[in-house]
This record gives C-alpha cells, structure tokens and sequence, in this order.
C-alpha cells in the first residue's frame, strides 16, 4: 500500500513539474571567491568566480541564489554562467550588488535554468541577451 502511494505521489509530483514552471532545485556550491581574468569587467558585469570540483548541471546560464556570510548577506539574487568543462567554473553576477569579494566565502545555489551558452555575431547582441537574461533572473527569482 505505500509503496502504491509513494508511487501516485511521485508521479503527480513529475506531472506537476512538466506542467508549471516548477523546477527541481539544482546543486548547491560553496567555496572562496578567486580572482579570474576580469574580462566581465569591460562590458560592467562584475562575477564572483568560483572552481568546482563535481558540476553536475549542464553548461549554460542560470538564475541563483547567493549566500555571503562575511558580509552576513543570504539569498542575493545573481545571475550564474556556468561552465561544466574544461574549468568548471561558476561566475555570479550577483544582481544589484557591486563590491570586492575577493577572498570571501560564497554559496551558490543554481534555482533556474535560463538558457544554453550561445555565440553573438557583435558585442551588442551579446550586451542585449545578457540583460534580458538579467530581466529573466529577476522574475524567476521574484
């Protein structure tokens, strides 16, 4: 008889994710926050840099929570490019938010698959995707 429920249970659970936008949460990743080339810099997109060991996700652009307990900060919103290989590294675009935290603990909780990784013909294009996929973050975080 459980086992039948547990059965009815998760079956309307799967029902319910494929029919709303609810998403199973992602894996959670903590660390120090290291100094990567800056590139993010020149087009005024700070990241806070983050080297994992065993990313599980795909690659691509997510919305995420951000944890800062040096600065006694929890659940800032960011948005997260993840790169499953060959660094597996996470940058945070932690959304309204511009300080140095270099050196600093950090958790990131990937919350919402956005999109894969594309390549842009300009700047522009890539400036454009990048801001909508900030608008993005916002509402799924909201």
């Amino acid at each position: 008889m459980y086992k039948e429920k547990m059965r009815i249970f998760l079956s309307f659970f799967i029902f319910l994710m494929f029919t709303t936008n609810i998403k199973a949460s992602f894996n959670q990743y903590n660390g120090i926050v290291e100094r990567g080339e800056q590139l993010g810099e020149l087009i005024n997109l700070k990241t806070a840099n983050l080297y994992v060991r065993n990313g599980t996700e795909q690659s691509g652009i997510y919305a995420c929570y951000v944890d800062l307990p040096d600065l006694n900060m929890m659940n800032k919103k960011a948005l997260c490019f993840f790169e499953q290989r060959p660094s597996n590294l996470i940058e945070a675009h932690i959304l309204e938010f511009d300080q140095n935290i270099y050196g600093q603990s950090i958790t990131i909780r990937l919350s919402h698959f956005i999109r894969e990784f594309i390549n842009f013909e300009t700047q522009e294009e890539g400036l454009r995707m990048i801001e909508n996929d900030k608008n993005q973050a916002h509402k799924l975080l909201d």
